[in-house]
């Protein structure tokens, strides 16, 4: 099984990423693939932990006075949900921030 951790910085603050991250009504929107997770124990806000299949996913949101840096680990590259490399994630990235430009 092979890890993958990819980060981004985003300059909205933490509770606004968090929120995104942690509503349906949000993330169902820019990454429908949290909707086949299952929601585990993390710390809020700075920490979200989910299982898609076998694979667990945690989503880590340092506060970095405005912005915030969004670590995801991923236990496994072979879930069909979630993005199996770098690029993919910056792909999901791109998709939060287009979406938080919309609303």
């Amino acid at each position: 099984m092979t890890t993958l951790t990819a980060s981004h910085e985003i300059f909205v603050p933490r509770e606004i990423v968090y929120d995104l991250w942690d509503s349906a009504d949000h993330y169902g929107i820019w990454f429908p693939a949290l909707g086949n997770a299952t929601r585990q124990e993390g710390n809020p806000p700075e920490l979200l932990k989910y299982t898609v299949d076998d694979t667990e996913l945690a989503v880590t949101l340092a506060d970095l006075n405005g912005s915030t840096r969004i670590d995801v680990t991923q236990s496994s590259t072979t879930c069909i949900d979630l993005p199996n490399n770098e690029d993919g994630w910056h792909e999901v990235f791109t998709a939060l921030e287009n979406y938080l430009s919309a609303i």
